[in-house]
């Protein structure tokens, strides 16, 4: 098949950043990987910010612009480094066991940004 697979991860801000904790979402995204023995083409790993949801409609403060600076903040930094970190250990999993990892050098760590117009469309349209 031609079709291309991306694993996706999304966290918070309150995401546990470490590995020996029971139920970590990254050691349970690691723990996957191994499990499944899928050969995905990528893997993204998003951080999202928190904000008010699409449930408390457009007339809401859904656009929280102070959760923007977190990522400058000593534990948004650290948020940060743990993810760049997984997708490591994520992608030389998956080069130990997958033929095809041509397309791995596209997996990404990102921040959502919901000031982004893009964003805000998008977020409005759902």
């Amino acid at each position: 098949a031609s079709d291309n697979v991306t694993l996706h991860i999304s966290c918070h801000p309150a995401c546990d950043t470490d590995l020996k904790t029971p139920n970590n979402w990254g050691s349970n995204m690691l723990k996957f990987l191994e499990d499944s023995q899928f050969c995905y083409h990528s893997i993204l790993i998003t951080l999202d910010e928190l904000h008010g949801g699409y449930n408390y409609g457009p007339k809401a403060q859904a656009y929280n612009t102070k959760d923007a600076y977190f990522y400058k903040t000593k534990r948004g930094v650290k948020l940060l480094e743990f993810a760049d970190l997984l997708l490591d250990r994520a992608v030389n999993k998956l080069k130990e066991h997958c033929d095809e990892t041509r397309f791995l050098e596209f997996s990404r760590v990102l921040i959502i940004d919901y000031q982004h117009e893009i964003t805000k469309t998008i977020f409005h349209k759902s």
